[in-house]
């Protein structure tokens, strides 16, 4: 598909002025919360209560708020499994490359992996809807739709099975904006530029006259400076102080993109089968308070980031209702029916699959408290 960035923006990184990689919200899975058990146990699980030790793979800085929170709840599953089960978060791509994430929980080279969605456009087809644009910018209600979608859809639920995974929590990043090198408030200053993109947010770009660009995180900022890309479309306030995108380009507009993608802390099943029931519960238990604690870091690294933005001569702006009406149309309906015809599904699953999903992101959002950082920071100008 034309213009569609789909697999080389979560490549491995190397983390730039202490940042994080994406802001990402999590939900549990309840019904399918796990561990796994790589190497840590002669044994390879934890029946009759024997240790084990488990290795995270997570694409994440360890000083965002996603790797801070991993870090909480690799703690909090040691202390309350009374040191049966550790886990050891590895972050930054440290231990293996966001790219073979899934192929190495499927050998059980890693035991818990942070899956980047965009990066399985193939096997995980359906879970691409994420990266279509104007759907939703409540992150938290579209994690909880497909924490749902997992329990209650089949064709979903098979095309993770299929991979040998099971997700413990979802991680929808928080709703992208687009970042410039100089002001933005009109769409058709976009025409001809060069920019950043992910997932189907390619094809939206390229649908208003730009150029989409597939680039790693830890390309974007040398890019950014030699001016080879003009900007980024689909950021998030709370990394792009700490990757340094901010310097190069400071001005941030909400053009209500939304959410463009999914990711998902997920584990081997076979390895989940070896955990004794008790110490699920411990893990079921502390991945369903795992949203709060991260939601409490994301939102101080959000203001933390629109703060440190705005004091170095940055902006975060909204723009006008017209100029995103005008985006939309541009845009149409092609993103939704190119992702239907990749979904890996049927076109009735399909179709099912996305009534259901808008139907979970409404009855969610009106019960939601998530507020989009970049909204607040945009109405302190």
């Amino acid at each position: 598909m034309e213009g569609v960035v789909l697999m080389a923006t979560f490549g491995a990184f190397k983390v730039r002025r202490g940042g994080t990689v994406r802001a990402a919200v999590a939900v549990t899975v309840s019904s399918i919360i796990a561990l796994s058990a790589c190497g840590g146990s002669d044994d390879g699980g934890s029946e009759g209560g024997s240790k084990v030790e488990l290795r995270l793979s997570s694409i994440e800085a360890p000083t965002g708020a996603a790797g801070r929170s991993l870090d909480w709840w690799a703690s909090e599953v040691g202390k309350r499994t009374d040191g049966r089960v550790t886990v050891k978060v590895f972050h930054a791509a440290a231990l293996v490359p966001a790219a073979d994430v899934l192929q190495a929980l499927k050998t059980k080279r890693i035991d818990i992996g942070y899956v980047g969605g965009p990066f399985y456009p193939k096997e995980l087809g359906l879970w691409q809807i994420a990266s279509v644009p104007f759907v939703t910018s409540d992150a938290v209600g579209a994690a909880n739709a497909f924490a749902k979608l997992y329990e209650s859809n089949e064709p979903f639920e098979k095309q993770f099975s299929a991979q040998s995974i099971r997700p413990l929590m979802f991680l929808p990043i928080a709703p992208g904006l687009i970042a410039s090198k100089s002001e933005l408030t009109r769409t058709d200053q976009l025409k001809n530029k060069r920019l950043r993109a992910v997932g189907f947010l390619g094809q939206a770009a390229k649908s208003i006259g730009a150029t989409p660009v597939a680039l790693p995180t830890n390309e974007v900022y040398d890019n950014l400076e030699r001016g080879t890309i003009e900007g980024v479309f689909g950021a998030q306030l709370d990394s792009i102080v700490p990757l340094g995108w901010g310097e190069a380009a400071p001005h941030l507009v909400d053009a209500q993109l939304g959410i463009y993608t999914s990711n998902a802390i997920a584990i081997n099943s076979d390895v989940y089968d070896d955990l004794s029931s008790e110490d699920q519960k411990v893990i079921d238990t502390v991945s369903t308070e795992w949203q709060a604690e991260y939601l409490g870091l994301l939102a101080t690294s959000e203001k933390a980031s629109c703060d440190k933005l705005k004091a170095a001569g940055g902006e975060v702006t909204e723009l006008a209702e017209s100029e995103v009406d005008a985006m939309k149309s541009a845009v149409g309906d092609s993103l939704e029916s190119s992702w239907s015809a990749a979904s890996g599904a049927s076109d009735d699953e399909a179709t099912t699959f996305l009534d259901a999903y808008k139907k979970l992101l409404g009855e969610g959002s009106a019960a939601s408290t998530y507020e989009n950082g970049a909204t607040l920071c945009a109405q302190q100008n």
